[in-house]
């Protein structure tokens, strides 16, 4: 799983280093590669975190995640358009560790139904040449 962390919040260097910390590649803003998530982390001054993108797996996983780690409120706010892969989050600066855990269990299982998802696409390839082969 790629994933790229936009920003310049505590939080999002957090992140970084988590992810690469557990093997996953982290793409900078400068990588031509596609990344299979996108999280922009910035800071905010509101005492709730603020997410907005596009409701599925990952904003799903993201508002519990971070509502149960950090204990604060989360506010949703629905883009208008977009991919369901791309997340931003707003926060204030005093919800770092809490933040980033969060957005890390979040994309651990987005990514966990994707990375199943590829792992099944693979294995019935497989099966299916195997049966086309052995008629």
């Amino acid at each position: 799983m790629t994933v790229q962390v936009t920003g310049d919040h505590a939080a999002a260097q957090m992140l970084r280093a988590y992810l690469k910390s557990i093997g996953y590649e982290v793409l900078d803003v400068t990588s031509r590669a596609v990344a299979d998530f996108i999280v922009q982390i910035e800071q905010g001054t509101q005492p709730n975190v603020v997410l907005e993108g596009v409701r599925g797996r990952l904003a799903d996983e993201a508002l519990h995640s971070i509502a149960l780690i950090a204990g604060v409120p989360v506010e949703w706010r629905a883009a208008i358009a977009g991919s369901e892969n791309i997340i931003r989050v707003i926060a204030g600066a005093n919800q770092n560790e809490a933040l980033g855990r969060g957005l890390l269990q979040a994309l651990l299982a987005a990514g966990s139904i994707r990375t199943w998802g590829a792992i099944r696409g693979r294995i019935l390839g497989f099966l299916s040449r195997f049966l086309r082969k052995s008629n």
